[in-house]
């Protein structure tokens, strides 16, 4: 597992949980680290060494830009075991050009929206792309309400305006968190980088989903299938979740959640669940967490992905061997 732990408040070990849980000996190795010590030459030799010393049954690659591993490296990877890459991030523009042009050297690629999936297929002309939505650890974001608020509505992520990160709807949230300030004051709280709250660790993101009576989702892209795992975070809490629809949500939710569309729309539902709909509030938020933590886990995401890629190989076996 080519594996990402050195992101401020990110780690790969619920990842690595889910390929022992389905039975796996498990290699992980943290790219970013090594790149920060030796290099992107060494990091690009060393994935490659490794890969033909342990010679495993899967590669499962955990990369987020065309910078890290170059085509070359892929192409001996892809050569040594069947290598998956998989992202959770999407990037606009041509900046996620680099993973189409891997597809036809490696075993598979998973995308975490749609849109990137079938215009993938369609530049390659190749079928072994598919949608793969994230998780998270389920172990820390879990159910621990005791009946407490701190308060009534928060938001966790960035301020991504005016950074080099140049995300769609960057501006949107900040304006839905002014907006939410505006109408809630003290009561509503946002916290991560460049919000009032600042940025918190996942331990303190949990107790905050827990101490809240609803918390919001937002997505920093509008992509069909797509949604950050913050979706995940907070349903896993037991939080009462409104979420910013995307295209797909009711195929993942159905019935288990709430969503917006507006500014408008998001303050008439959360008068409502605050207000006169508590109970109705608290039982919608049992419903969807025990849905999530029963089908939406990391041990779910890499059962599908490790059904994918024996149905692929099964299928190519079957056509060499006919």
């Amino acid at each position: 597992h080519i594996r990402i732990d050195s992101v401020p408040g990110y780690n790969s070990d619920a990842i690595e949980r889910a390929w022992v849980e389905h039975g796996y000996t498990y290699f992980g190795f943290n790219w970013q680290q090594y790149r920060f010590n030796h290099g992107i030459e060494m990091l690009r030799k060393k994935v490659v060494n490794l890969a033909d010393e342990i010679q495993p049954t899967i590669i499962f690659a955990h990369i987020q830009n065309g910078e890290a591993l170059d085509l070359e490296t892929w192409k001996a990877l892809g050569k040594i075991a069947y290598t998956i890459n998989y992202t959770f991030d999407v990037r606009g523009g041509d900046k996620m050009n680099w993973m189409y042009e891997i597809v036809p050297f490696i075993g598979h690629t998973y995308f975490a929206d749609k849109f990137h999936v079938e215009n993938c297929i369609y530049y390659n002309a190749n079928n072994n792309v598919s949608h793969c939505h994230s998780s998270c650890d389920m172990e820390l974001y879990k159910n621990q309400r005791k009946g407490l608020y701190a308060f009534d509505v928060v938001f966790c992520g960035n301020n991504y305006v005016g950074t080099n990160l140049n995300f769609p709807l960057a501006e949107e949230r900040q304006k839905m968190i002014e907006f939410l300030y505006e109408n809630y004051g003290n009561s509503f709280m946002a916290f991560g980088l460049g919000q009032k709250g600042g940025l918190i660790q996942p331990e303190a993101e949990a107790n905050v989903y827990n101490l809240s009576k609803i918390a919001i989702s937002q997505n920093n892209y509008d992509l069909r299938g797509y949604t950050s795992d913050r979706l995940w975070r907070i349903m896993s809490c037991g939080t009462f979740c409104l979420a910013k629809h995307y295209g797909g949500i009711e195929d993942d939710l159905f019935g288990k959640i709430v969503t917006w569309k507006t500014f408008d729309e998001l303050k008439v539902k959360i008068d409502r669940y605050l207000a006169n709909f508590g109970h109705e509030r608290e039982l919608m938020a049992k419903v969807g967490s025990d849905y999530v933590r029963a089908n939406h886990r990391w041990y779910d995401r890499i059962g599908q992905i490790i059904r994918t890629a024996f149905t692929i190989t099964n299928n190519v076996h079957h056509s060499l061997t006919r």
